[in-house]
């Protein structure tokens, strides 16, 4: 909704610059002048914030998609995660596999190169296997 009423402002404000811009040449003769020069970078200007401006919801709205992906999948495998536990199905390696991929930092896509660690065995989460004799 946000990147809607940017687009929309956006627009307008172009639509100003760009009637401006017509009433100032059609006022005088087809020669540059001042203020042709100056309503020409306003508008590239405004041009260049509004595509940077959407670009940037286009980043957010992705990153929310990738973050809702990641819960989704997350949830799924501490459902699974649940069930083999209850049913005694699961070895402490397996155990250490699923822990590791549930408590991993979630990628947003806004950083290039951002590469998540992963969890140690000998961490605390393998502290508390061996500790409960699981």
């Amino acid at each position: 909704m946000a990147s809607l009423v940017a687009t929309v402002v956006f627009l307008v404000v172009i639509n100003n610059l760009i009637i401006d811009l017509q009433a100032t040449t059609s006022a005088t003769s087809s020669t540059f002048t001042f203020d042709t020069i100056k309503y020409g970078i306003l508008l590239t200007v405004f041009i260049s914030i509004g595509v940077f401006i959407i670009n940037f919801f286009i980043k957010l709205a992705t990153s929310a998609f990738h973050l809702s992906r990641d819960a989704n999948e997350r949830m799924q495998l501490t459902h699974l995660y649940l069930a083999l536990i209850n049913e005694n199905a699961i070895t402490t390696e397996e155990r250490s596999i699923v822990l590791q991929a549930l408590f991993s930092r979630a990628d947003t896509g806004l950083l290039k190169g951002d590469s998540s660690p992963t969890i140690p065995d000998s961490g605390l989460i393998g502290q508390l296997l061996k500790a409960n004799g699981k």
